[in-house]
């Protein structure tokens, strides 16, 4: 069985997609008749009816009318569960449902890749890197690191206000600190160079 929305390949009886966290639709209702027909089908098995327009419709009207949901994902059972947006606060531990574990969320917001609301991570990895990175700079002044610093103090440059990972397609985020919203911060992207809030147009940097 695959995932409708990444053509990931998902285990027998899976809610949820482990790979982008999207649900996993595993049977559609034919709209004419009420038979239930495999996930994927264009028509229907008894029928014969077209099944693919009235399933998306009642998909869309069934997303209207739901909360926003916020996507987790458990490090220690890799499940995905979600909260809505009135549990959520700005950061916070939730307890996976699956396995008990807790799961520490730096902040909620859109990735842009998997097109879900989700719960950002720290990378425990990434952290230790960028701080022996910052260590080494600040020793031997590798690059222009200080520089960079000074300069972004006199020209008003905010820090964001944090920063992590997504859970399924690991793209890492900055949390704008004047409208709260997730802007993507590449790999490549240096701690001191400045990003563009695309929504307010806030300049940040790395914290």
């Amino acid at each position: 069985m695959k995932c409708e929305k990444c053509n990931s390949v998902v285990k027998d009886g899976a809610i949820f997609c482990s790979s982008c966290g999207s649900p996993i639709v595993t049977d559609i209702e034919c709209q004419n008749c009420a038979t239930i027909n495999p996930a994927n089908s264009k028509f229907c098995r008894n029928c014969g009816k077209s099944i693919l327009s009235t399933s998306v419709m009642k998909q869309e009207e069934t997303t209207q009318n739901e909360e926003l949901k916020l996507y987790i994902k458990c490090n220690d059972c890799d499940d995905t569960f979600f909260i809505t947006e009135d549990m959520a606060e700005m950061q916070g531990t939730y307890k996976c449902p699956n396995c008990g574990g807790e799961v520490e969320i730096s902040f909620f917001g859109l990735c842009e890749k998997c097109n879900e609301y989700v719960g950002f991570q720290h990378s425990t990895t990434k952290a230790l890197l960028g701080i022996g990175k910052a260590v080494f700079q600040s020793v031997f002044g590798e690059e222009k690191s200080t520089v960079s610093l000074l300069g972004s103090i006199f020209s008003k440059t905010a820090y964001a206000k944090e920063w992590g990972e997504c859970p399924f397609c690991k793209r890492e985020y900055l949390m704008c600190p004047k409208c709260n919203g997730a802007v993507h911060w590449p790999q490549k992207t240096g701690y001191d160079e400045k990003k563009t809030c695309p929504e307010c147009k806030t300049k940040m940097i790395h914290p």
